[in-house]
């Protein structure tokens, strides 16, 4: 749990220096309302306290106090809101407190249907919503069923806590003592590091986070073109021979000895180059006898 107060014109002056240094890790700040005579208003203390807290390390959140009849209202009170907390980056949610109690005639539709236009104009707007009220109204007189999208703010003065929906945070008394504030507090659990959760998400004015991006690859140069070659002209064709006759082969001499085999001795080697002799005197005999 994370321990917290919640703060509005009401506990003066505050210290926020001591405020830190008794443990107190997050602030939630009235900083708009409507009055009774249908006025918008910034609480007269919220810029302080917003930047007091801020600067003495107390993450803030911020919320606004509903006296809206209809939607178009609540839309008003949403955009109002908006434009006093622009110039900050909150690190807890925007919630809107709806509890007045003469606002219960307008009938459970009417003022789920209230509470549902304000917080869906801020969340659109890019901030991190909260519903606050007690348990009697979450109970009986809102249909949260139709609001289970937005974190509820439990208001339930007692040791436990007794109701059975969900919820982020819980009021747990109105009476709390805190170093630095000169009156009595309301204190907080928070259920969630929310501050992480608006961080992480860019909302409530933080900047968007990056999404990493595929590094991008240089393309590989291409290489210098490979001149082409040059048109070589083809070579003439070389005109084929013409058909020679064959030699007509010459007749064995029959009287002469069969030829020894490649393996014979000298004297067989002797007689081939004989053989040999009489082929080319034969050949000359016929060239001139032709």
């Amino acid at each position: 749990m994370i321990q917290g107060i919640d703060v509005s014109k009401y506990q003066g002056n505050i210290l926020w220096k001591d405020v830190k240094a008794a443990g107190i890790q997050f602030a939630m700040i009235r900083t708009t309302l409507r009055h009774t005579d249908g006025i918008l208003a910034t609480d007269t203390t919220a810029l302080a306290n917003i930047t007091g807290a801020q600067a003495a390390g107390v993450p803030a959140g911020a919320y606004h106090y509903t006296r809206a009849k209809n939607q178009a209202e609540a839309m008003e009170e949403a955009k109002y809101l908006l434009s006093v907390i622009r110039p900050y980056r909150l690190e807890y949610p925007v919630a809107l407190d709806i509890e007045d109690n003469a606002l219960i005639n307008l009938g459970k539709e009417t003022l789920t249907n209230i509470a549902a236009a304000f917080l869906k104009t801020v969340q659109d707007a890019g901030y991190y919503v909260m519903l606050y009220s007690n348990k009697y109204w979450l109970t009986s007189i809102l249909d949260v069923s139709k609001l289970s999208q937005y974190d509820v703010w439990l208001a339930q003065y007692n040791s436990v806590v007794t109701y059975d929906g969900p919820y982020g945070m819980w009021q747990y008394t109105s009476g709390g003592r805190v170093q630095g504030i000169s009156t009595d507090v309301d204190m907080n659990y928070a259920y969630q590091d929310y501050a992480q959760i608006i961080k992480s998400a860019g909302l409530n004015g933080f900047p968007k986070p990056i999404e990493p991006q595929e590094p991008n690859v240089p393309e590989e140069p291409e290489g210098p073109e490979t001149p082409e070659e040059p048109n070589v002209p083809e070579a003439p064709t070389v005109p084929e021979e013409p058909n020679t006759p064959e030699e007509p082969t010459e007749p064995e001499d029959p009287n002469l000895p069969d030829q020894p085999a490649p393996e014979a001795n000298w004297l067989s080697r002797i007689w081939q180059a004989v053989k040999n002799g009489f082929k080319k005197i034969y050949r000359w005999i016929k060239e001139l006898l032709k």
